[in-house]
């Protein structure tokens, strides 16, 4: 009987510990689209294809103004954002945190500050496809 329960209590700390893998690669695989695509992509380098490559081309931002949501499609703030190969702002760190994860969807936090000021905290909503994740929405403030 002993063995038994030693057994099983081994199998599940190997399961919790695969399951906890997984997550921290699932993790690191968000952080990693966001560091590509907006932060490298938008933020540092002002490369707009970078950008896109992250980004699903159903891809939508929701921005509050007074009292109403405006969305904006993925062309249209990549045409307001203007970006020409150089770096959006100047002094620019970020802090990404994965908030939430199950199974292809994701929410994630990305902070921006600017010489050390919080500029942005952004919310971005991802999805898991075959070829990797991909931002899909974004609200901000």
């Amino acid at each position: 009987m002993k063995t038994k329960i030693t057994t099983l209590a081994l199998l599940m700390a190997a399961l919790c510990l695969t399951t906890a893998i997984q997550a921290a690669d699932e993790s690191t695989a968000i952080e990693a689209v966001i560091e590509k695509a907006y932060i490298g992509g938008i933020w540092m380098n002002g490369d707009e294809q970078a950008a896109r490559g992250g980004f699903d081309s159903s891809f939508v931002m929701q921005v509050a103004q007074e009292d109403q949501v405006i969305s904006v499609s993925l062309d249209a703030w990549m045409e307001r954002l203007g970006l020409h190969g150089e770096p959006l702002r100047e002094n620019i760190t970020h802090a990404i945190q994965v908030l939430d994860q199950t199974g292809p969807a994701a929410v994630a936090k990305v902070e921006i500050f600017q010489d050390g000021e919080a500029l942005y905290t952004d919310y971005m909503s991802l999805y898991r496809f075959e070829d990797g994740w991909r931002i899909v929405a974004k609200t901000f403030h």
